[in-house]
């Protein structure tokens, strides 16, 4: 993972892109093989191009996650089972592990299944109830500062559910904190364009059963 630098310039985001794609063209090992044969070999992206959403995957993010489910720590690629109809709290708290503080957070948490074919259902209107913002907007977090954001969700249906966890800025990643002007208004909803997107990853996955 590639620690933070500056994005200021157009120049220094192509340089920056060139690294993210040198470190992946290192450090992945991607092979294929065709079934019922002996035919196989080995693929390289030397070369790829990167969008700024997949630099930011690449990446280290300047957050620390803690992902909580009824009070119970959630680690990555473990799997939260429950009841259909069980009252679930979740809870989200982000840390800035970066020495100056990050401006104009949006932290958000959506739901949704994954039928593992490439199909992504996020209209879950009769399968899901929450009680509690989906969405908070952080104006200011402090270098080694914790914000902490927790809300009630309801499975009405058995199935496998994911929840993507994601946190992001309108603001760009600079060496020097941005200016803020004391008659400037803070951000109070996630619209507008974004800069930067960090995920919880991999998404949680909740099984629910009757």
């Amino acid at each position: 993972t590639l620690e933070p630098k500056s994005i200021s310039t157009g120049a220094s985001t192509n340089s920056l892109e060139l690294m993210c794609s040198d470190h992946l063209t290192k450090n992945v090992d991607l092979r294929w093989h065709l079934l019922q044969s002996n035919i196989a070999g080995k693929a390289s992206v030397k070369g790829i191009t990167l969008s700024q959403t997949m630099m930011d995957i690449v990446r280290m993010s300047p957050l620390n996650w803690e992902v909580s489910v009824n009070k119970q720590c959630i680690k990555p690629q473990e799997e939260y089972n429950c009841i259909a109809g069980e009252c679930l709290s979740l809870g989200v708290a982000v840390r800035n592990h970066l020495d100056r503080p990050l401006h104009k957070l949006c932290l958000s948490v959506q739901f949704y299944q994954d039928y593992n074919n490439g199909v992504l259902n996020y209209k879950l209107d009769n399968r899901v109830a929450t009680a509690g913002n989906n969405k908070i907007v952080l104006a200011t977090l402090l270098e080694s500062a914790k914000a902490f954001h927790e809300c009630t969700v309801v499975f009405l249906t058995p199935g496998e559910y994911k929840i993507d966890i994601q946190c992001s800025t309108s603001e760009p990643i600079l060496d020097e904190a941005p200016v803020i002007r004391d008659n400037e208004p803070s951000a109070q909803t996630c619209a507008g364009e974004v800069s930067h997107i960090w995920r919880f990853i991999p998404p949680v996955a909740i099984s629910v059963t009757d």
